[in-house]
């Protein structure tokens, strides 16, 4: 007697691509008939910002290899979606976000010659085409491309995907509107295992997805939690192991500036991303470090050249999954590390003997519980190294809590990092007022939800001095956090940048300016960013700050090259001073030495950090006739006790009223020597209503190298 295998339905399994021409997923087991009505969705959600994209492809046509000439397919072009009809495109104006589901459905109904595209249940497309064709039988059918085929084969693939796919269906009718986001199976083609061959790229859980709970769930549907990666094959999945990769490289530049440790890093980003395109092997970090510039000459087949290079050593821990033993896989490694690679006018060359491969033992990060007042209790499950756990919010189960169990580099060791939990909403919510926040107790779990409570606040705020001081505090406890992420600062800033705005009268907010300059310098160095500099820029304050390389440091500039009151502001970073900026500071060469130059590690460097505010108010002197006619600036450097500068740092500023020059240049002088006086020098001179500052150091310890 046959027995019968049981179908298993693929509610809550998504298909993850990566972009890679040789990995598909095609259909199997069944043939589409000729349709002349049809209904055809599939859920989207893209990952990275290319051009290009498809989501699938139908051929039925073997006599053409234009990968444009097909039947029926959906694809991306920059902001557009491309659909495909009997070997005719169209294109629909639809911006689609990264890291979002979209459920996207095709009809067709030859009768009525009507087409119809409906993006999450709503109408963005309908045409009537003067076409009365049905879909051909028996073609192919791929997910994540454009394809075409030759005599039964898949021989042309292009636009592949990088994203998520889920929950592909096809039914012989035109469907409904109200039809298209339920959870129904199509009776033409299924999101069911049976219909597809997913021997290149497996299905992974996903509790969160639409459906994932469909009563059409056989009992044999897969884990709704994500399956942590293959430990051992004997289950049938792929085994993984690590290793350690240690690389001398040598950068060889053709541009007057000579290239920093951030330029080689980028290179070797971009390098990594070409050689392992695979699954096989996965770069999981690295960490680039470099030397002095050196001349050096290289031979290629065509020419020798003179000129000059740098020497750079890379540490990076790579992740293989494979059935190959760990010789194999060294062996492999340090063939594909043995190149050059070329980028514009850079050019990486790696010798032979300069890789060296080592397989590393790493544990699972073990067990683990986070204990949290505002947002309940997590547990988090062994996981490996390199991925993340996820558990569900405990006040809106829908969304997750994560964590990663990342690996030190130097130690090469697993850790867990601190947990993420944005999307987690606090178990109680925080209260309406300002001055009732005054209780509310700052912790890492809720330091974003209370600064993004007090920006929602504000519109509705007195702002008189009881709020400003509690917003002060909560901010201040927020700063004193061991990190703070961009979104963090981008709030905090914003939060002062309102209050900055509405040009307070009261004196007693004069009585604060130092604690607000005090926390915004604490963002400044706390922020944590990858690169070379990062920036915060508000309506009217900014904040940028910079980890220069030292070793090929010939001066830094920062300037405000436009402004317009609360509604635009632009600055500018270049290694020579501003010749025309409404404020600038330039650092001279001569800071390299204590920029941490003797470090060769990018993350023991210091930091410079410039700073511009576009209200004066938190400045203004009560006591004075004169006003502020200059916008603010300061710059400081991190961790410097800057002594015996022989170049000065320059200062300019431009008058907001070009009307309006002081009369009394002594007086003005006197007052901002008395707020600089560490600076030994002093010169400042009226040029084309703009008062420019070249100030000689005597010493600067974690002093702001501005002017108010």
């Amino acid at each position: 007697m046959a027995v019968l295998k049981e179908a298993r339905y693929l509610h809550g399994e998504r298909l993850d691509l990566l972009g890679r021409n040789d990995k598909y997923v095609s259909l199997v087991n069944f043939s589409i008939p000729q349709l002349c009505q049809f209904t055809v969705c599939i859920d989207l959600n893209r990952t990275a910002n290319v051009s290009s994209w498809a989501a699938f492809s139908y051929d039925a046509n073997n006599t053409s290899t234009d990968i444009n000439d097909i039947d029926l397919g959906l694809s991306g072009e920059n902001k557009q979606l491309r659909l495909y009809l009997f070997g005719t495109r169209r294109d629909i104006e639809i911006d689609q976000a990264l890291f979002v589901w979209y459920s996207v459905c095709c009809l067709w109904d030859t009768r009525r010659q009507l087409l119809e595209v409906y993006c999450n249940g709503n109408l963005v497309h309908t045409e009537t085409i003067g076409n009365a064709e049905c879909l051909k039988p028996n073609g192919s059918l791929v997910l994540g491309h454009l394809h075409k085929r030759k005599d039964g084969f898949i021989v042309r693939v292009s636009n592949s995907f990088i994203g998520s796919l889920y929950y592909f269906q096809m039914w012989d009718r035109v469907m409904g509107q109200e039809e298209l986001l339920d959870c129904a199976m199509g009776n033409t083609v299924s999101w069911k295992e049976e219909y597809w061959n997913f021997s290149s790229t497996l299905p992974v859980a996903d509790r969160h997805l639409r459906c994932a709970g469909s009563s059409e769930a056989s009992s044999t549907r897969a884990p709704t939690l994500p399956p942590l990666p293959p430990t051992s094959s004997t289950n049938g999945t792929i085994p993984f192991s690590f290793f350690n990769v240690d690389t001398n490289f040598s950068l060889f530049y053709k541009t007057e500036r000579a290239p920093d440790s951030y330029d080689a890093r980028k290179l070797l980003e971009n390098w990594f991303s070409i050689i392992f395109t695979g699954e096989e092997f996965v770069v999981t970090n690295f960490k680039v470090r470099g030397n002095y510039p050196q001349s050096s000459v290289y031979k290629s087949a065509h020419m020798t050249v003179k000129q000059m290079s740098q020497s750079y050593v890379c540490k990076a821990i790579i992740k293989a999954t494979s059935l190959e033993i760990q010789e194999v896989l060294s062996l492999k490694l340090k063939q594909l590390l043995n190149d050059t690679y070329e980028e514009g006018p850079l050019y990486l060359y790696v010798k032979p003997e300069d890789v060296a491969v080592k397989p590393i033992a790493l544990m699972d990060c073990p067990e683990s519980f986070s204990h949290t007042t505002y947002k309940g209790n997590y547990s988090w499950p062994p996981t490996s190294p390199a991925t993340k756990a996820e558990v569900s919010c405990k006040k809106n189960p829908l969304q997750s809590a994560r964590r990663s169990c990342a690996i030190n580099i130097e130690l090469e060791q697993a850790f867990w990092k601190k947990p993420n939990m944005t999307e987690c909403k606090l178990l109680e919510e925080l209260p309406n007022s300002i001055l009732d926040l005054h209780d509310i107790r700052i912790t890492e779990e809720n330091a974003q939800d209370v600064v993004q409570h007090i920006l929602y606040l504000l519109p509705d705020a007195t702002l008189h001095m009881e709020e400003l001081e509690i917003i002060a505090s909560k901010i201040s406890d927020i700063v004193r956090l061991a990190d703070t992420s961009m979104t963090l600062a981008e709030t905090i800033l914003s939060i002062l940048n309102y209050i900055l705005l509405q040009e307070i009268e009261d004196q007693n907010i004069r009585k604060m300016t130092n604690s607000i300059l005090k926390t915004i310098e604490e963002i400044g160095y706390k922020v944590t960013y990858t690169g070379r500099n990062t920036s915060v820029i508000i309506t009217s304050l900014a904040l940028l700050v910079m980890r220069p390389d030292p070793s090929v440091f010939g001066g830094l500039a920062f300037g405000v090259t436009s402004y317009d009151r609360g509604v635009d502001l632009k600055i500018n970073v270049q290694e020579y001073p501003f010749k025309k900026a409404l404020a600038s500071v330039f650092f001279p060469k001569s800071l390299k030495k204590f920029l941490g130059i003797e470090h060769s590690d990018p993350d023991k460097r210091s930091k410079i950090q410039f700073k511009f505010f576009g209200t004066t108010s938190l400045f203004a002197d009560d006591s004075l006739k004169e006003r502020l006619n200059t916008y603010v600036v300061s710059a400081s450097i991190e961790n410097a006790s800057i002594q015996n500068l022989n170049e000065p740092v320059t200062i300019t500023l431009q008058h907001i009223d070009q009307n309006t020059i002081p009369h009394e240049a002594n007086e003005i002088r006197h007052r901002n020597r008395s707020n600089l006086d560490n600076f030994s020098d002093f010169l400042l001179s009226l040029k084309d209503y703009e008062i420019q500052k070249d100030c000689a150091m005597d010493e600067m310890a974690d002093n702001p190298a501005g002017s108010q």
